[in-house]
């Protein structure tokens, strides 16, 4: 929290000085959430991941807090989302689906995982193995607003499609990294 202060109040002096007038802010997503969220077990006990089903997962809605401000010096420029996911399965195998859902604060926790995700992507996992899912995707200039205002509501969703696995499917999901770089542009004189 501390280094994303200072990272701002650097920031924020920089918008005052000559060039572009571009300020780049790094959002570590991943260090707001609650560590039960950033390593979780899928199949076995609490979460049973039968063969030949289709189950999806959601985390409880996870706040990130932001300074504000930011959003009143600067125009979005670019947003771009960075998504890393661990997965070490251990039986069965699966077509896994990753979806990252974010939104304003006041969104009721019900409604996030019913907006369009900004990020989606897939990848197959096999019994015994280690494989990580890399997605970076821009974002749209509604999403830079929400991460260069006061704060964002974040889910993700993940979805195991065994439909293909003789054997349940059981493993470890670790996010390994969730960041968000958004460049604005001063506005002001």
């Amino acid at each position: 929290m501390f280094a994303l202060i200072v990272l701002v109040a650097l920031s924020q002096l920089l918008l005052y000085g000559c060039g572009d007038r571009l300020l780049t802010v790094n959002i570590d997503a991943l260090s707001f959430m609650a560590d039960t969220v950033v390593t979780q077990a899928y199949g076995g006990a609490g979460h049973p991941i039968p063969a030949d089903v289709v189950e999806p997962f959601e985390i409880p809605p996870q706040q990130i807090n932001l300074t504000e401000g930011l959003a009143d010096l600067t125009d979005v420029q670019s947003v771009t989302l960075h998504l890393s996911s661990e997965f070490d399965n251990v039986t069965g195998s699966a077509e896994v689906t990753v979806q990252v859902f974010i939104s304003d604060v006041d969104t009721d926790d019900t409604v996030l995982y019913n907006t369009t995700p900004y990020v989606q992507d897939s990848l197959h996992v096999d019994p015994g193995t280690v494989d990580t899912l890399n997605v970076t995707v821009p974002g749209d200039r509604g999403l830079g607003e929400l991460l260069t205002g006061e704060g964002a509501k974040v889910g993700i969703r993940t979805t195991f499609d065994s439909s293909g696995s003789t054997a349940n499917v059981t493993g470890k999901e670790t996010l390994i990294r969730f960041t968000a770089t958004v460049v604005g542009k001063r506005h002001i004189p």
